[in-house]
């Protein structure tokens, strides 16, 4: 039987998610009439131009349609065919119906749901944490496996980063400024957090990382008191050495110590800790938002699939061992896709 359902999605080489005959996710497709992004993160809009430029409506949430605007520009606001579908709302396109339900990872991130005519059930997780992310039932099913090693296992909960991360910062704050390295959503997770600690302690900011505050702002986050990099207040601050937090985007040049990067991605569980001291003065803090290799396996056994493509292009070599781990535990066919 997993013979036909492979017909039904698929993984391109570009990283396109394929679902039934109509609807392309995160990536493009010619012949796609509709597109989903499933979130907002780098690796899941690259190819939202072309997108743009061929499909019909492109569907997401309304938080992840602020997120781009915020981070891509004000000219999205006048495409016409980017559009906000809120969760468990159906949009029918052809015979076919599409529902995005809430998948925890980052503001606005959306599963997607595929309904054939024939009454098929495909689902594309996008990425997922669990606990937070409710498993969808499906005939087919396209997982998220960035940790699909049967190694990856988590040794320690979110909130243990969260306790560490809050004790560091309390104790290197009284030196002065303290430096925070993180991807866009992840400063603003970390800011929430902070701000629930002390809601007077300010925080300095780039415009950049200003604007995807606001949208967070706007969907019921409360960040503190964010003071613009640029202005004579920031500027003021920082000369003077008082305690406040400044927050940098991947990739930024800077040189101020102490400084704490903020990391969403782990290399090994068994060694991990929630903070890692990887330099004088310099520490890593682990807030990773995917599933480990334990609630991948507990979405598949929740989600009840006959057919499971793994994402062999977010997680090349992993993919290929979480769905042959998934054949060997639950006796479902499993292929990771694309074939590099």
């Amino acid at each position: 039987m997993w013979k036909e359902l492979i017909q039904k999605a698929i993984i391109t080489q570009t990283g396109a998610i394929l679902l039934g005959r109509y609807i392309a996710c995160d990536g493009f497709e010619w012949g796609r009439s509709i597109g989903a992004i499933t979130h907002a993160h780098w690796d899941h809009i690259s190819e939202l131009e072309k997108s743009l430029g061929y499909c019909e409506k492109i569907l997401m949430t309304e938080a992840t349609r602020d997120l781009l605007i915020a981070i891509k520009g004000d000219w999205l606001l006048f495409r016409t065919n980017l559009n906000s579908l809120p969760y468990r709302t159906v949009f029918e396109y052809e015979d076919e119906k599409i529902t995005l339900y809430p998948a925890e990872h980052m503001l606005g991130a959306a599963q997607v749901l595929v309904e054939t005519l024939e009454g098929l059930r495909i689902v594309y997780t996008g990425d997922f944490f669990i606990p937070g992310t409710e498993p969808i039932e499906s005939d087919v099913l396209v997982l998220d496996t960035t940790y699909g090693d049967p190694t990856n296992i988590s040794t320690f909960s979110k909130e243990d980063s969260i306790n560490q991360l809050a004790s560091l910062i309390k104790k290197l704050i009284i030196q002065g400024p303290v430096h925070i390295v993180g991807s866009l959503g992840k400063i603003q997770e970390v800011m929430s957090i902070l701000f629930h600690n002390d809601p007077n302690l300010p925080f300095i900011v780039s415009p950049k990382i200003f604007k995807v505050c606001n949208v967070y702002q706007k969907h019921g986050y409360k960040l503190g008191n964010l003071i613009l990099s640029q202005t004579d207040e920031g500027k003021e601050l920082l000369k003077r050495k008082q305690p406040c937090i400044v927050f940098h985007t991947l990739g930024e040049q800077i040189e101020s110590y102490p400084r704490i990067k903020i990391s969403g991605y782990i290399s090994n569980w068994e060694m991990a800790k929630p903070i890692m001291k990887i330099g004088e003065n310099y520490w890593s803090v682990v807030f990773s938002n995917h599933a480990d290799f334990n609630g991948i396996m507990y979405y598949v056994s929740e989600a009840r699939p006959k057919f499971v493509i793994t994402d062999n292009k977010r997680a090349c070599g992993k993919a290929m061992l979480a769905a042959q781990s998934i054949r060997l535990k639950f006796g479902i066919e499993a292929l990771a896709l694309p074939m590099l």
